[in-house]
């Protein structure tokens, strides 16, 4: 039995989509994981990839922390 989950295209973004989520530039994607702030791997030939479920949860954080501050306003 194998007990290896599957990977899928899907579970990965590159740089540009994840920054659209992110609503930020890809520059700005770069200095997040040159921070260590979301994980990057890179691809064979030098793509940079991102956990769509990694930055789901940058997004979601990102969120809250703005929801906080309004509320403290």
């Amino acid at each position: 039995m194998n007990n290896h989950s599957t990977i899928c295209e899907s579970d990965f973004l590159t740089i540009g989509s994840a920054a659209q989520i992110l609503r930020v530039s890809a520059t700005r994607m770069r200095q997040l994981a040159s921070s260590g702030k979301i994980e990057v791997l890179r691809a064979s030939h030098g793509l940079r990839l991102f956990r769509r479920a990694d930055v789901e949860k940058l997004a979601a954080s990102r969120a809250a922390r703005i929801r906080q501050a309004a509320i403290a306003g």
